[in-house]
């Protein structure tokens, strides 16, 4: 089986980069060498540095038996651990998939994208009220306006969702229907078929924040002890003046 004729399926996965301080370390005497097969949770698991006898040192390391250059480090001290980077990748083979990928990779084009399908949803459904709710005794769909941004997955920290939601809505024709200018076809155009074929869920307005309050900042982290809380997005709000933080001592 090989990836070229499509007969295996590599899974997509995270990626977690760390700014790593070694400060003092020894070589591992008790297992000097480390098995490439395994993965570090196995290698730990099968066997953890004696932390006893390594309680002068900060990190430890193993070396590959027959490359004595390739190295694994144990890090004990896991403030000496600074996460910078978390990566989501996806295994793509196909030609013409990994141009799509390189060309949505740029954040003005999959922000511009996305806004544009997001208004095309919007649309969709102020179409779908003026004809098929407009004939229906059922108004419990109606004034459910649409209207995400890809700023606001920016600001909750879901940039890493415009992607599938592109995809997603591509699957929900969405495109098309803007290109169609909202005719949907014959035999779907007032119906509950044209809907559940259509109409991608129904996402909520997220309001914007003028000011700081303690209040604010204990919904937003979700944390009462202002003391515990280590990072807090405030982004695409509408915030003009910084206050309230002197709490935050660990921001």
């Amino acid at each position: 089986m090989t990836v070229e004729r499509g007969l295996v399926q590599i899974p997509s996965g995270q990626l977690l980069v760390c700014k790593i301080f070694l400060q003092k370390c020894t070589h591992d005497v008790h297992t000097p060498y480390f098995n490439p097969s395994l993965s570090a949770s196995e290698i730990w698991r099968a066997s953890p540095v004696d932390l006893k006898n390594n309680q002068q040192v900060q990190s430890v390391y193993r070396i590959k038996e027959s490359d004595p250059k390739q190295r694994m480090w144990f890090v004990l001290d896991h403030a000496l651990a600074l996460p910078e980077y978390l990566v989501e990748f996806d295994y793509i083979t196909n030609p013409k998939s990994v141009a799509e990928n390189r060309r949505l990779s740029e954040a003005a084009v999959i922000n511009e994208e996305c806004n544009a399908l997001f208004e095309g949803i919007g649309q969709t459904q102020r179409v779908l009220e003026n004809g098929y709710f407009s004939h229906n005794k059922d108004n419990s769909h109606k004034n459910q306006t649409i209207t995400l941004t890809a700023q606001d997955l920016d600001r909750s920290d879901m940039g890493c969702l415009k992607r599938p939601l592109h995809s997603f809505m591509n699957l929900c024709h969405i495109q098309e229907l803007i290109e169609n200018k909202y005719e949907f076809v014959e035999d779907e155009k007032t119906g509950q078929t044209a809907i559940e074929n259509s109409m991608p869920p129904e996402i909520p307005l997220r309001s914007q924040i003028d000011s700081i309050t303690p209040s604010i900042i204990v919904n937003i982290s979700r944390e009462r002890n202002l003391e515990n809380i280590v990072y807090l997005n405030l982004f695409n709000n509408k915030i003009r003046r910084i206050e309230h933080m002197q709490g935050l001592v660990n921001l």
